[in-house]
């Protein structure tokens, strides 16, 4: 049962709490929130006031709320039942009440996981509106790392409104009230996609493409299957982006926003963010650049935050050197995170623990507790990140140039090689290793894709503007394009915008194959398009390039500056990767509003830079952060790396 504190107590901490209410454009304010795993057991007021306190004390803004399995799942000798509070029952919303709104009292915000686990389902789901694979019409994808465990629940079908509604109506109606400022958290795609189907998907497909795709599903990622995968996945990331705008919707009529990682999902990825109102990267299990795609979402769109689960799996999956991070090469990390546009970061985070004690883990994080190295550093660590988001969640991202996301490469490539692939991760779909042209570094290049090109408008000099943003042209170099997205490339040209096109694509999948003829030879004909760059200025140059994000408040450009280490970061960090004993000589010339400007500036080693340019003048803003020289270490020779295929 639920144990509360004493009533007095209880209001004395609410009676002014704000009524709830939401804005979905609202910056979240930049301090860092840390996701809050609780394990199924029986919560009690005392032990939940006890973490959070902890976690306000060493500088969080708030946190999210995520529910998972008890802890002896992990321990398959332990068998014994552990009593728990019942998913969605009285006494678990009184819980999670209470957790929401003691945050509030503390002045931080509290974001709820918008289901079980990931991905959604419980033990409550039918099995009618459970997920499916083609070619096995009794198979329900089962979800047993949940709330509910042992007991084997069932993950929702993603491609049927009805299904996925049904189940969003039935769960946030046993969530407690919302707070002011909150969002539900969907988390990254863990849907199994091979085989993805629903009840009348292949109907759907034939009216739409002329032919059925069942002969062809079982072969679908073998060679030679290029055209029909590409038309698979076509249709099925229309499914799933419509999951993410469903989510979203359910989130409005309980009064919150939604906040999400689109990352491994079966779909065109940039507008399966645009659904979102809060944009949700990942790093480490994805590398900084991916982060680039839920920026490019934000700032197409003028969204002001774009967050990103940080420091998951750091030194490697599941749990190699756990509590011993180093604050310098998690200060790498987050650099290399703001240097692809995030501007909030979610710590991946804090087990739930009882009173006083630090006894409990998750796996694959960085721990968040006093047993972890990181404890005395994190007041500090979490000021710069919160001074460096501030900066980042005015105005809009600077950009200039457009640089067109090769989805249709994607879909039609298949299965990544062997090399490149996780035990979780095998298709090019997921865009994980999907990087700006070199070319464009210059331009602080963003992301767009066909449906953000179809808004698009031209300007009288030839630039171009979507949402917020203008740029001077359009990059594109992609091997295959669909004839919609082709169109649009078109007349977005025969409007007068310039375009960069570095290659002749071919017809991606089966649509309009006479017409794509016609218009590419449309394209390829006009002056303002060119196989060279436009003799456009790019924003910045240098000899060498650096990791940096610009944004733009009014007339004035804001210009973060990362440590060199930050660029090209893979999974995993070694322990130790941050380690640098290098003065860097930035000599950077930036052009903005008509001025340029001169940045000579000495970047000591772990330190990164933020200038503000306006009026022809630099100012140099103190972001100063002193990390302890980091050791470094080996794994041993022979250590495992089992998120590897074949390891």
């Amino acid at each position: 049962m639920m144990r509360y504190l004493a009533p007095l107590l209880l209001l004395g901490l609410f009676a002014c709490e704000p009524e709830a209410t939401f804005a979905t454009d609202q910056a979240y304010g930049g301090r860092p929130y840390a996701r809050y795993w609780w394990f199924a057991q029986e919560m009690d007021t005392l032990t939940i006031k006890d973490n959070l306190d902890w976690l306000h004390a060493r500088g969080f803004g708030g946190i999210e709320l995520a529910f998972v399995y008890p802890l002896n799942r992990m321990d398959k000798r332990d068998t014994n039942y552990i009593p728990r509070d019942a998913w969605l029952g009285e006494d678990w919303r009184a819980a999670v009440d209470y957790t929401q709104r003691y945050a509030t009292s503390l002045g931080m915000g509290c974001d709820l996981t918008g289901g079980s686990l990931w991905p959604f389902g419980d033990v409550g789901l039918d099995s009618t509106q459970a997920s499916r694979k083609f070619g096995e019409p009794d198979y329900r994808q089962p979800i047993t790392a949940h709330w509910e465990w042992p007991v084997q629940g069932l993950v929702v079908d993603h491609l049927t409104p009805a299904h996925y509604r049904a189940y969003f109506d039935r769960t946030y109606s046993q969530y407690p009230d919302p707070v002011a400022g909150q969002s539900y958290f969907v988390d990254s795609w863990e849907v199994e996609t091979k085989g993805l189907w629903a009840e009348g998907f292949g109907d759907d497909f034939a009216d739409r493409y002329g032919y059925r795709i069942e002969p062809f599903m079982d072969s679908l990622y073998a060679d030679g299957r290029a055209t029909q995968r590409y038309d698979y996945h076509e249709l099925l990331s229309e499914r799933v982006v419509d999951f993410y705008a469903g989510f979203t919707d359910a989130c409005h009529e309980r009064g919150v926003r939604s906040r999400g990682q689109a990352s491994g999902a079966p779909a065109d990825i940039l507008s399966a963010y645009d659904q979102l109102d809060v944009p949700e990267g990942e790093l480490l299990l994805y590398e900084p650049e991916y982060n680039r795609i839920p920026a490019a979402a934000a700032a197409l769109c003028g969204k002001a935050t774009v967050s990103a689960e940080t420091f998951t799996c750091t030194y490697g999956w599941p749990r190699d050197f756990q509590r011993r991070a180093q604050v310098a090469d998690l200060k790498l990390m987050a650099d290399a995170a703001f240097a692809n546009g995030i501007n909030q970061i979610i710590w991946h985070g804090k087990p739930h623990s009882p009173v006083g004690t630090d006894s409990v883990t998750f796996y694959a994080t960085v721990h968040l507790g006093d047993s972890s190295a990181l404890a005395p550093h994190l007041p500090a660590f979490n000021d710069y990140l919160t001074t460096v988001s501030r900066y980042f969640q005015r105005g809009q991202t600077a950009s200039r140039a457009a640089v067109y996301l090769p989805t249709e490469d994607a879909w039609r490539a298949g299965e990544m090689p062997l090399d490149q692939q996780f035990i979780w991760a095998w298709g090019h779909y997921e865009m994980r290793y999907v990087y700006p042209p070199k070319e464009l570094w210059g331009y602080n290049p963003l992301w767009v894709n066909g449906e953000f090109l179809r808004s698009a408008r031209v300007q009288s000099d030839g630039g171009i503007g979507i949402g917020p943003q203008l740029f001077d042209f359009l990059f594109v170099e992609v091997d295959y394009l669909s004839t919609e997205n082709l169109l649009s490339i078109v007349e977005l040209a025969e409007s007068g915008g310039r375009v960069a096109l570095r290659s002749s694509p071919q017809l991606a999948g089966t649509r309009a194959s006479a017409q794509f003829i016609d218009l590419k030879e449309r394209l390829e004909a006009l002056p303002n398009v060119s196989t060279e760059l436009p003799d456009t200025a790019p924003l910045v140059s240098a000899a060498e390039p650096f990791p940096y994000w610009s944004r733009a408040v009014e007339d004035t450009l804001y210009l973060f500056v990362a440590p060199r280490g930050a660029a090209g970061i893979t999974f995993p960090l070694t322990f130790g990767q941050s380690y640098d004993d290098t003065v860097d000589e930035l000599d950077i010339n930036v052009n903005f509003m008509g001025n340029n400007y001169r940045i000579n500036h000495s970047l000591p080693p772990y330190q990164s830079a933020l200038f503000a340019l306006r009026g022809g003048a630099v100012e140099v803003i103190d972001i100063t952060y002193e990390v302890p020289v980091p050791e470094r270490e080996e794994l041993p020779a022979g250590h495992l790396r089992p998120w590897l295929v074949g390891e």
